[in-house]
Protein backbone atom coordinates (compact mmCIF):
# COMPACT_ATOMS: atom_id res chain seq x y z
CA UNK A 1 0.00 0.00 0.00
CA UNK A 2 2.44 2.36 0.63
CA UNK A 3 4.86 1.61 -2.57
CA UNK A 4 1.13 2.70 -4.58
CA UNK A 5 1.07 5.61 -2.38
CA UNK A 6 4.93 6.37 -3.27
CA UNK A 7 4.09 5.96 -7.04
CA UNK A 8 0.54 8.50 -6.90
CA UNK A 9 2.67 10.82 -5.38
CA UNK A 10 5.96 10.61 -7.80
CA UNK A 11 3.17 10.55 -10.80
CA UNK A 12 1.15 13.82 -8.99
CA UNK A 13 4.45 15.72 -8.93
CA UNK A 14 5.90 14.71 -12.36
CA UNK A 15 2.56 15.59 -14.24
CA UNK A 16 2.97 19.54 -13.84
CA UNK A 17 6.02 19.00 -15.77
CA UNK A 18 5.43 17.16 -18.60
CA UNK A 19 2.16 19.55 -18.59
CA UNK A 20 4.74 22.27 -18.86
CA UNK A 21 6.95 21.05 -21.53
CA UNK A 22 3.64 20.75 -23.77
CA UNK A 23 2.66 23.54 -23.07
CA UNK A 24 1.36 26.04 -26.13
CA UNK A 25 4.08 28.07 -26.77
CA UNK A 26 2.23 30.40 -29.40
CA UNK A 27 1.80 34.33 -28.55
CA UNK A 28 -1.56 34.97 -26.79
CA UNK A 29 -4.20 36.98 -29.25
CA UNK A 30 -3.45 40.20 -29.28
CA UNK A 31 -6.86 42.15 -28.95
CA UNK A 32 -10.64 39.96 -28.34
CA UNK A 33 -11.55 38.84 -31.63
CA UNK A 34 -9.86 36.98 -34.41
CA UNK A 35 -8.89 39.30 -37.14
CA UNK A 36 -9.25 38.57 -40.74
CA UNK A 37 -5.82 38.60 -42.22
CA UNK A 38 -5.46 41.33 -44.96
CA UNK A 39 -3.27 38.66 -47.50
CA UNK A 40 -6.63 36.59 -48.13
CA UNK A 41 -8.02 39.65 -50.12
CA UNK A 42 -7.81 39.73 -53.78
CA UNK A 43 -7.79 42.81 -55.70
CA UNK A 44 -11.39 43.53 -57.62
CA UNK A 45 -10.82 43.95 -61.69
CA UNK A 46 -12.01 47.49 -63.28
CA UNK A 47 -14.81 47.26 -64.61
CA UNK A 48 -14.57 47.34 -68.90
CA UNK A 49 -14.85 50.83 -70.21
CA UNK A 50 -14.78 50.79 -73.84
CA UNK A 51 -13.50 53.63 -75.96
CA UNK A 52 -17.16 54.97 -77.71
CA UNK A 53 -18.10 55.12 -74.13
CA UNK A 54 -15.29 57.33 -72.96
CA UNK A 55 -17.39 60.89 -73.64
CA UNK A 56 -14.38 63.06 -71.97
CA UNK A 57 -11.16 62.43 -70.37
CA UNK A 58 -8.03 64.52 -68.89
CA UNK A 59 -4.42 63.33 -68.00
CA UNK A 60 -3.29 64.68 -64.49
CA UNK A 61 -0.31 65.08 -62.26
CA UNK A 62 -0.29 65.20 -58.76
CA UNK A 63 1.89 65.13 -55.37
CA UNK A 64 0.93 63.37 -52.07
CA UNK A 65 2.88 65.29 -49.52
CA UNK A 66 3.18 62.83 -46.37
CA UNK A 67 3.24 65.18 -44.17
CA UNK A 68 -0.31 66.69 -44.48
CA UNK A 69 -2.47 64.82 -41.45
CA UNK A 70 -5.03 63.26 -44.06
CA UNK A 71 -1.72 61.55 -45.40
CA UNK A 72 -0.69 60.64 -42.37
CA UNK A 73 -1.23 56.56 -43.34
CA UNK A 74 1.72 57.00 -45.65
CA UNK A 75 4.25 57.15 -43.04
CA UNK A 76 3.30 53.96 -41.37
CA UNK A 77 5.93 52.22 -39.38
CA UNK A 78 5.02 48.84 -39.89
CA UNK A 79 4.58 48.81 -43.69
CA UNK A 80 6.19 51.58 -45.42
CA UNK A 81 4.22 52.32 -48.98
CA UNK A 82 8.13 53.06 -50.65
CA UNK A 83 9.34 49.99 -48.61
CA UNK A 84 6.48 47.81 -49.95
CA UNK A 85 7.59 49.29 -53.39
CA UNK A 86 11.50 47.94 -52.69
CA UNK A 87 10.43 44.40 -51.32
CA UNK A 88 8.38 43.56 -54.85
CA UNK A 89 10.96 44.92 -57.25
CA UNK A 90 13.53 42.40 -54.81
CA UNK A 91 11.58 39.51 -55.26
CA UNK A 92 10.75 40.28 -58.73
CA UNK A 93 6.97 40.29 -58.33
CA UNK A 94 6.73 44.10 -60.31
CA UNK A 95 9.12 46.15 -62.80
CA UNK A 96 9.51 49.87 -62.11
CA UNK A 97 10.71 52.55 -64.60
CA UNK A 98 12.96 55.14 -64.98
CA UNK A 99 10.31 57.05 -66.76
CA UNK A 100 6.69 58.07 -65.83
CA UNK A 101 5.58 56.28 -69.58
CA UNK A 102 7.07 53.46 -68.14
CA UNK A 103 10.08 52.78 -71.04
CA UNK A 104 13.32 52.05 -69.36
CA UNK A 105 13.06 49.44 -66.73
CA UNK A 106 14.90 48.74 -63.96
CA UNK A 107 16.58 46.00 -61.96
CA UNK A 108 16.82 45.04 -58.90
CA UNK A 109 19.80 46.00 -58.34
CA UNK A 110 19.58 49.37 -59.76
CA UNK A 111 16.48 50.51 -57.19
CA UNK A 112 17.72 49.11 -54.15
CA UNK A 113 21.18 51.34 -54.83
CA UNK A 114 18.99 54.35 -54.81
CA UNK A 115 19.26 56.85 -52.06
CA UNK A 116 22.17 54.26 -50.15
CA UNK A 117 25.74 54.46 -50.91
CA UNK A 118 29.06 53.98 -49.17
CA UNK A 119 31.09 55.51 -47.03
CA UNK A 120 33.92 55.13 -45.08
CA UNK A 121 34.67 55.49 -41.47
CA UNK A 122 37.50 55.73 -39.29
CA UNK A 123 37.89 53.00 -37.12
CA UNK A 124 40.65 52.99 -34.39
CA UNK A 125 42.50 50.17 -33.42
CA UNK A 126 44.74 51.92 -30.87
CA UNK A 127 44.60 55.80 -29.56
CA UNK A 128 46.99 56.66 -32.53
CA UNK A 129 46.46 54.32 -35.50
CA UNK A 130 42.75 54.11 -37.22
CA UNK A 131 41.82 51.65 -40.28
CA UNK A 132 38.57 52.79 -42.39
CA UNK A 133 36.25 50.51 -42.80
CA UNK A 134 33.55 50.84 -45.19
CA UNK A 135 30.00 51.51 -44.24
CA UNK A 136 27.09 50.67 -46.47
CA UNK A 137 23.79 52.86 -46.14
CA UNK A 138 20.52 51.85 -47.60
CA UNK A 139 16.78 53.82 -47.98
CA UNK A 140 15.52 55.98 -44.62
CA UNK A 141 11.73 55.35 -45.52
CA UNK A 142 10.92 58.78 -43.50
CA UNK A 143 13.16 60.21 -45.96
CA UNK A 144 10.29 59.84 -48.84
CA UNK A 145 7.94 62.61 -47.67
CA UNK A 146 6.06 62.44 -51.25
CA UNK A 147 4.94 60.92 -54.04
CA UNK A 148 3.86 61.86 -57.86
CA UNK A 149 0.72 60.32 -59.10
CA UNK A 150 -0.37 60.32 -62.79
CA UNK A 151 -4.07 59.41 -62.98
CA UNK A 152 -6.78 59.58 -66.05
CA UNK A 153 -9.91 61.62 -65.52
CA UNK A 154 -13.04 60.41 -67.83
CA UNK A 155 -16.86 60.22 -67.83
CA UNK A 156 -18.14 57.22 -68.87
CA UNK A 157 -21.57 57.62 -70.68
CA UNK A 158 -22.33 53.90 -70.06
CA UNK A 159 -22.79 54.33 -66.55
CA UNK A 160 -23.33 57.78 -66.43
CA UNK A 161 -20.11 58.82 -63.96
CA UNK A 162 -16.70 60.27 -64.02
CA UNK A 163 -14.44 58.17 -62.90
CA UNK A 164 -10.98 58.06 -62.20
CA UNK A 165 -7.95 55.15 -62.91
CA UNK A 166 -4.06 55.45 -61.41
CA UNK A 167 -1.77 54.98 -64.06
CA UNK A 168 1.56 55.10 -62.17
CA UNK A 169 3.47 56.21 -58.76
CA UNK A 170 6.61 57.24 -58.11
CA UNK A 171 8.17 57.39 -54.51
CA UNK A 172 10.46 61.13 -54.45
CA UNK A 173 13.41 61.70 -53.07
CA UNK A 174 14.86 65.09 -52.59
CA UNK A 175 18.80 65.17 -53.24
CA UNK A 176 20.78 67.25 -51.19
CA UNK A 177 24.63 68.00 -51.65
CA UNK A 178 27.71 67.73 -49.76
CA UNK A 179 27.65 70.50 -47.73
CA UNK A 180 23.30 69.81 -47.50
CA UNK A 181 22.22 72.30 -49.80
CA UNK A 182 19.23 71.06 -51.76
CA UNK A 183 19.29 70.02 -55.71
CA UNK A 184 16.36 69.28 -56.81
CA UNK A 185 13.50 66.62 -56.55
CA UNK A 186 13.39 63.70 -58.75
CA UNK A 187 11.39 60.18 -58.92
CA UNK A 188 13.07 57.07 -57.58
CA UNK A 189 11.23 55.29 -59.92
CA UNK A 190 7.55 54.71 -61.54
CA UNK A 191 5.53 51.83 -60.65
CA UNK A 192 2.72 50.78 -63.17
CA UNK A 193 -0.06 50.73 -60.50
CA UNK A 194 -2.79 48.25 -62.31
CA UNK A 195 -0.20 45.65 -61.97
CA UNK A 196 0.93 47.03 -58.47
CA UNK A 197 -2.57 47.35 -56.80
CA UNK A 198 -3.32 43.37 -57.06
CA UNK A 199 -0.03 42.91 -54.28
CA UNK A 200 -0.90 46.10 -52.47
CA UNK A 201 -4.08 44.54 -51.86
CA UNK A 202 -2.30 42.12 -49.59
CA UNK A 203 -0.63 44.56 -47.30
CA UNK A 204 -2.01 46.55 -44.65
CA UNK A 205 -2.55 50.42 -44.35
CA UNK A 206 -3.64 52.44 -40.82
CA UNK A 207 -6.89 53.08 -40.85
CA UNK A 208 -7.52 56.75 -39.02
CA UNK A 209 -11.22 56.18 -38.42
CA UNK A 210 -11.64 52.64 -37.25
CA UNK A 211 -9.37 49.98 -35.96
CA UNK A 212 -12.04 47.77 -36.94
CA UNK A 213 -12.00 47.89 -40.22
CA UNK A 214 -8.69 46.76 -41.79
CA UNK A 215 -7.84 48.42 -45.15
CA UNK A 216 -5.05 47.76 -47.57
CA UNK A 217 -2.90 50.06 -49.95
CA UNK A 218 -5.14 49.25 -52.73
CA UNK A 219 -7.72 50.80 -50.98
CA UNK A 220 -5.92 53.91 -49.95
CA UNK A 221 -5.61 54.42 -53.68
CA UNK A 222 -8.66 52.67 -54.90
CA UNK A 223 -11.23 54.99 -52.24
CA UNK A 224 -8.54 58.27 -52.67
CA UNK A 225 -8.51 58.15 -49.06
CA UNK A 226 -5.67 60.49 -49.64
CA UNK A 227 -5.08 64.18 -50.64
CA UNK A 228 -3.08 65.68 -53.23
CA UNK A 229 -2.39 68.77 -55.19
CA UNK A 230 -2.20 69.10 -59.01
CA UNK A 231 1.25 69.86 -60.68
CA UNK A 232 0.14 69.34 -64.33
CA UNK A 233 -2.71 69.09 -66.91
CA UNK A 234 -2.70 67.38 -70.24
CA UNK A 235 -1.95 70.62 -72.24
CA UNK A 236 -0.81 71.73 -75.58
CA UNK A 237 2.56 72.92 -74.22
CA UNK A 238 3.16 70.40 -71.98
CA UNK A 239 4.03 72.63 -69.38
CA UNK A 240 3.86 72.23 -65.66
CA UNK A 241 2.16 74.70 -63.42
CA UNK A 242 5.34 75.66 -61.82
CA UNK A 243 6.59 76.55 -65.33
CA UNK A 244 4.32 79.47 -65.09
CA UNK A 245 2.96 79.93 -61.43
CA UNK A 246 5.03 80.22 -58.40
CA UNK A 247 3.87 80.50 -54.92
CA UNK A 248 0.49 81.18 -54.05
CA UNK A 249 -0.49 81.86 -57.93
CA UNK A 250 0.30 78.20 -58.44
CA UNK A 251 -1.79 77.02 -55.30
CA UNK A 252 -4.44 78.65 -56.83
CA UNK A 253 -3.69 76.90 -60.36
CA UNK A 254 -3.52 73.61 -58.63
CA UNK A 255 -7.22 74.18 -57.18
CA UNK A 256 -8.71 75.95 -60.04
CA UNK A 257 -7.53 72.29 -61.94
CA UNK A 258 -9.51 70.64 -59.23
CA UNK A 259 -12.50 73.02 -59.48
CA UNK A 260 -12.56 72.43 -63.26
CA UNK A 261 -13.23 68.62 -63.57
CA UNK A 262 -15.82 69.06 -61.20
CA UNK A 263 -17.55 71.83 -62.88
CA UNK A 264 -17.24 69.73 -65.87
CA UNK A 265 -19.21 67.25 -64.28
CA UNK A 266 -21.55 69.63 -62.89
CA UNK A 267 -22.04 71.05 -66.75
CA UNK A 268 -23.24 67.89 -67.95
CA UNK A 269 -26.07 67.94 -65.79
CA UNK A 270 -29.24 70.27 -66.07
CA UNK A 271 -32.54 70.45 -63.91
Amino acid sequence: MKVIKKIILAVSMIAPLFALAQQDTTPPRDGFYDKTSVTERQALPYPYVSQENVFWERRVWRVIDTREKINLPFKYEVHPLVTIFLDLVKNNEITVYKNEDFTGPMTPQDVSAIGGGVDSQKVFITQDSFIWKKVEHTLDPEKITKYRIKEDWFFDKESSTMQVRIIGIAPVLDKYDDQGTFIATIPMFWVYYPTARNYLVHYEAFNQQNDAHRLTWSDMFDKRLFDGYITKVSNVFDRRIQDYSTGVEALRQSQKADNDIADFEQGLWSY
